[in-house]
């Protein structure tokens, strides 16, 4: 198998994607000693490839359009809303689900439409909730000799913590 690598030809000055891939021509007079002799034989050095190359257009041609779709925007918009696209909150399909008994789920479809309802409105009134500040609380360092000016509502809130040892305590500095 022949390893042949990948070049990539790039120019600054070119309009041309850059060129990425194999070549397997050899040249006769281009080597590692003189990499810049021009190759007659192999290349044309008269043809400039940046002339022959055109951009592909991007996009529509807004010049030409006339105003065409102008009137449909609005109209596709009316029936997005409305053609069932999207689901409502916690809405789960027929086949969705916990798989269940024919008999069972003829009864169940009430109490499903009844949740997905609740399910609806407890969604609705997670964004009608006003959004508070935090406070931050800030308690530093605690020593014997502040005690006193240790504030009781602090020393509260520190005891809803607990602190919990990953290992036996105490720890054997020895081992």
């Amino acid at each position: 198998m022949i390893n042949i690598r990948a070049k990539l030809m790039q120019f600054c000055e070119n309009n041309r994607p850059p060129y990425y891939g194999t070549y397997r021509k050899r040249s006769k007079y281009i080597r590692p000693r003189r990499p810049f002799i021009k190759d007659a034989d192999l290349l044309d050095y008269e043809v400039d490839s940046d002339d022959e190359w055109e951009d592909p257009a991007d996009g529509e041609d807004i010049a030409n359009s006339d105003g065409e779709e102008d009137g449909d925007k609005d109209e596709d918009k009316e029936d997005d809303e409305g053609d069932g696209f999207f689901v409502p909150h916690g809405y789960l399909s027929d086949d969705e689900g916990i798989d269940q008994d024919v008999d069972e789920e003829k009864g169940e479809e009430e109490i499903s439409d009844q949740k997905l309802k609740m399910k609806q409105k407890e969604f609705e009134n997670s964004f009608k909730r006003k959004v508070q500040v935090l406070k931050i609380k800030k308690i530093g360092c605690v020593w014997p000799s502040n005690e006193a000016e240790f504030q009781k509502q602090d020393l509260d809130f520190l005891k809803t913590f607990k602190m919990h040892f990953i290992t036996p305590t105490p720890i054997d500095l020895d081992e």
